[in-house]
């Protein structure tokens, strides 16, 4: 899971387990875009992907918790969906070039919903055997075209209005990073859908300075790195 966080000030985060039991309070140091926590108590938690930040307090700002849900495909079902929309208020939906099809798709949304989750869609380079994890040599317009198709896809099923933003994935985020070409082939094709849609981008990086000179609406995401005695 992830964290958007704006204008962070000293804090302590407190996490939850996705069987919903709190789990102790954590300090974070945050630093060069990465909010690293220190000392977190994770008994009882089956592995770190079941932690999820749960609420934050003595900070000024906004913090939105950002999951990836809908990855099933066909008869394949991954991860708990059902028990992580719980603890966060938005969704990053597969849009079917590294995971999700159209059926579960239409569960993920019914779930988002029923949750009061807002959906986002979380389109990738076509990638489906890789997981949209491996890098691939695009041009910004073959950047811009797969994008305004998996977006669009997400949109034929819950209408432009019900759509709140769009984060790519994997190794299609990544590139957007560092990449001037590919973020602005990833912001030039969510702009034409709708000024209205949010574009998550890495916070500090040359993505984010190109959405800010395009002038629109960003969230600065950033990740939780997680540490105990036995981690590095």
């Amino acid at each position: 899971s992830s964290a958007v966080i704006s204008n962070l000030t000293n804090t302590r985060v407190v996490y939850a387990g996705t069987s919903g039991a709190l789990v102790d309070s954590a300090n974070f140091t945050f630093a060069n875009n990465t909010l690293s926590v220190l000392n977190l108590d994770v008994d009882g938690l089956a592995s770190f992907d079941d932690i999820v930040v749960s609420a934050a307090s003595t900070f000024s700002g906004a913090v939105d918790i950002n999951a990836d849900i809908g990855e099933s495909f066909g008869s394949y079902k991954l991860g708990f969906d059902e028990e992580i929309v719980k603890y966060i208020s938005s969704a990053n939906i597969a849009t079917g070039f590294h995971a999700g099809d159209p059926n579960w798709m239409q569960k993920t949304i019914e779930l988002s919903i029923n949750n009061q989750v807002s959906i986002g869609a979380h389109p990738s380079y076509p990638d489906l055997s890789g997981f949209g994890r491996r890098d691939m040599s695009l041009s910004k317009n073959e950047v811009e075209n797969l994008i305004k198709y998996q977006v669009g896809a997400l949109t034929g099923f819950v209408g432009i209005d019900n759509l709140s933003h769009v984060k790519p994935h994997g190794a299609l985020y990544n590139k957007a990073v560092n990449d001037e070409d590919t973020a602005l082939g990833i912001i030039e094709a969510i702009k034409s859908i709708s000024s209205d849609l949010i574009h998550v981008v890495l916070a500090g990086s040359k993505w984010e300075s190109l959405a800010q000179d395009q002038n629109v609406k960003i969230a600065k995401e950033t990740y939780c790195l997680l540490y105990t005695s036995d981690v590095a």
